[in-house]
């Protein structure tokens, strides 16, 4: 398993990503928190490991948990204002005169229901226990 590395770019949508995708893999590995903060430190490159060099030399990071590890990455790498400016992009984001919500309302209501077989008429099968109408109404036809 190949881990993803990190080179420290100012985009924060990017950092939160891996971030996500780094957490992923260490809670399937099931290391300790402090073979946590090891394990990620170590796929840090570039800016990212100079940023943890700054780290190392500000405090003592062999006893550091992994929360403490989450907290110094966002307070280096979430620029709050440039997160605020995405997020507002994204929710006054448009398709035609659709907002990404009701986009997103408009394609689920598109989409067949697969679960349960309606949207699909090969799997259609009659089922009067989900409609009592429709066992009253075989009753009167039979």
């Amino acid at each position: 398993m190949k881990a993803p590395e990190f080179e420290g770019p100012a985009d924060p949508i990017e950092a939160d990503n891996w971030l996500t995708d780094i957490q992923v893999i260490l809670d399937f590995m099931g290391l300790s928190e402090q073979e946590k903060v090891l394990w990620a430190s170590f796929v840090l490159t570039k800016d990212a490991r100079h940023w943890w060099m700054t780290v190392q030399m500000r405090r003592n990071v062999t006893t550091m948990s992994w929360q403490d590890f989450v907290t110094e990455f966002r307070a280096m790498y979430y620029n709050r204002e440039i997160l605020a400016a995405q997020q507002d992009e994204f929710n006054n984001f448009r398709e035609g005169s659709m907002t990404v919500i009701d986009t997103n309302h408009a394609n689920n209501m598109t989409k067949p229901d697969t679960k349960s077989g309606y949207g699909n008429p090969r799997s259609f099968k009659f089922d009067e226990n989900r409609d009592p109408l429709l066992s009253e109404a075989r009753t009167l036809v039979w």
